[in-house]
């Protein structure tokens, strides 16, 4: 897994790793995908990256191993 392999060294620098995995997002990407936009809720970008600096800004001294992010209502 190439997280634990990126966290490992880092911690020691005191270096947190973290894994975001986001749900179907709005982004130009669908623009020419096949079939367009998928038929579920999209998480905006905006609020994607809110939550990417949410992750960082962490208390010192605090490691968020992994966020995964969806729109309100959708199954994970």
């Amino acid at each position: 897994m190439w997280r634990r392999g990126a966290r490992d060294p880092a911690r020691w620098d005191g270096i947190g790793v973290t894994l975001v995995s986001p749900g179907a997002t709005e982004t130009s990407f669908f623009d020419s995908a096949p079939g367009g936009l998928p038929d579920r809720g999209l998480l905006p970008a905006e609020q994607l990256g809110k939550t990417i600096v949410w992750t960082i800004g962490r208390p010192s001294g605090a490691h968020i191993n992994r966020v995964i992010v969806r729109p309100i209502g959708h199954p994970v």
